[in-house]
């Protein structure tokens, strides 16, 4: 028998348009906690990390709202048009369909560039009292490096077209000035909550050292080695040992055996 329920929503973002997300809820009682899910760069609310963590810690009381940003999956919008600020701003507007129709969020999840903003939109957020992030970069400019022999070209025509998995997005010049706009450790200095740091040592995608610098900015944190796990979270049993821990601490106090697991 399945120990969560997933309700369709949608919501507006700061612009109007409608972001479609998933509301997962544990079958029976109300939920102890709410948090949102903020998936990768390109990916989506029904890739692999954001719907079996939510659904994990549905099953442990703790429901979570997983949506697609602004272009992407069935979320109306531009994602041409789409920034690290607009991503933030869907983050916010997720936390306010919360707010004003169960209850405010108090915890946030991010997973790779959705762990960095899950941190940039913490301060902004006051009822947070936790934000976790999965395989994420310390600084959302991380993403750049992957656009380095492109630069003279998005300087000539304005934009890219990037091709992922298979699929064409296109990401304008505005997209990589706006990351130079934002320093996710000034955004964070005001948020005294809980971060709980998940990354695989051997991440072939963003290094363990980025894990490192995201814990060391916070004395309230914990880094959590996710042995043998991928960038992309595909295995059930690191989801669930995620949402263990997070239920876990945000429900009973419980901590991690020691700073750094």
């Amino acid at each position: 028998m399945r120990q969560y329920k997933t309700v369709p929503v949608s919501f507006p973002n700061m612009g109007g348009d409608r972001l479609s997300g998933r509301l997962e809820l544990p079958v029976e009682g109300k939920p102890t906690h709410f948090g949102i899910f903020a998936h990768c760069f390109t990916c989506g609310k029904d890739f692999f990390a954001p719907s079996k963590v939510s659904k994990a810690l549905a099953a442990h009381g703790v429901a979570m709202l997983r949506f697609d940003f602004t272009g992407l999956g069935e979320s109306k919008g531009s994602f041409a048009d789409s920034t690290f600020s607009t991503s933030l701003g869907d983050i916010l507007s997720a936390a306010k369909f919360l707010r004003n129709n169960y209850a405010a969020p108090s915890l946030l999840v991010g997973h790779s560039m959705g762990g960095a903003a899950a941190l940039a939109a913490s301060s902004d957020l006051d009822d947070i009292e936790a934000v976790a992030v999965i395989g994420s970069p310390c600084d959302p400019a991380h993403v750049l490096r992957h656009f380095k022999d492109h630069e003279q070209m998005i300087e000539r025509a304005g934009a890219i077209e990037l091709n992922v998995a298979g699929r064409e997005y296109v990401l304008k010049k505005s997209f990589f000035d706006d990351l130079d706009n934002h320093d996710v450790e000034q955004d964070t200095r005001n948020f005294g909550g809980a971060v709980f740091v998940f990354h695989a040592p051997d991440d072939d995608m963003v290094s363990f050292k980025k894990a490192e610098t995201i814990y060391e900015r916070f004395g309230t944190g914990f880094l959590i080695r996710m042995e043998g796990a991928s960038h992309m979270l595909d295995q059930r049993e690191d989801a669930a040992k995620i949402a263990d821990i997070l239920a876990g601490w945000l429900q009973e106090g419980k901590q991690p055996d020691a700073k750094t697991a």
